[in-house]
């Protein structure tokens, strides 16, 4: 009797749903949506090339889930601590404290960023996916207590734009530690820091 449209072949169920999803995790973040080939993955895994499509349908839909489950886990927390700050009333901490977390995840956790960045710079598609559904609700969390310090007199006026540059740019050095420090020839460099970083964002924010 053969197995019904879509479903793996016996010997092929060998890797669990979370680990299709680990391994997908890892393509999908070095390379660009359009150049990872699930037939090629399944066969770099020892899979049958069926074996994604029953789990997840298709690529579309594998990407989606791995944004979700990876990116969407570590968001989550990370807003849900920067929401738990805000009770402070002391804005210009806040924002210093928001700007460190999201540098400090950046470091700590570069292929996350760097399937986030892929998604940015994809067809508007996924690109929106990634922008409204994360990096939004962290931006307004952001431009929140930008506001806050600006009203105070803490910091110089500046745009949102402005700083959402400084963060995001900040962020992409941050996950290609290997493109800054390449003209580095002190080897007692221990790459970039994120306090030191952040002291030069806020220091350029301090009133003139």
């Amino acid at each position: 009797m053969g197995r019904a449209p879509g479903r793996p072949a016996a010997n092929a169920d060998t890797l669990t749903r979370e680990q299709l999803l680990e391994h997908a995790f890892e393509e999908f973040s070095q390379k660009s949506f359009n150049s990872v080939s699930l037939r090629a993955l399944a066969k770099k895994l020892g899979v049958s090339d069926s074996l994604f499509n029953h789990h997840f349908g298709s690529k579309q839909k594998l990407w989606n889930e791995v944004v979700d489950s990876i990116i969407g886990h570590e968001f989550s927390l990370l807003i849900a601590d920067l929401k738990l700050d805000s009770a402070l009333d002391n804005p210009l901490s806040m924002l210093r404290n928001y700007i460190v977390v999201m540098l400090e995840v950046a470091k700590r956790k570069p292929a996350m960023f760097k399937l986030i960045f892929s998604g940015l710079n994809d067809e508007e598609q996924r690109a929106l996916y990634v922008r409204d559904r994360y990096i939004k609700p962290y931006l307004k969390i952001i431009d929140k207590a930008l506001a806050n310090c600006i009203e105070r007199g803490e910091i110089r006026d500046v745009s949102n734009v402005t700083l959402h540059t400084l963060i995001l740019g900040s962020v992409d050095m941050l996950i290609r530690p290997d493109f800054v420090m390449q003209s580095i020839v002190d080897s007692k460099q221990q790459g970039i820091e994120v306090q030191s970083l952040v002291d030069v964002i806020m220091h350029g924010l301090a009133p003139r």
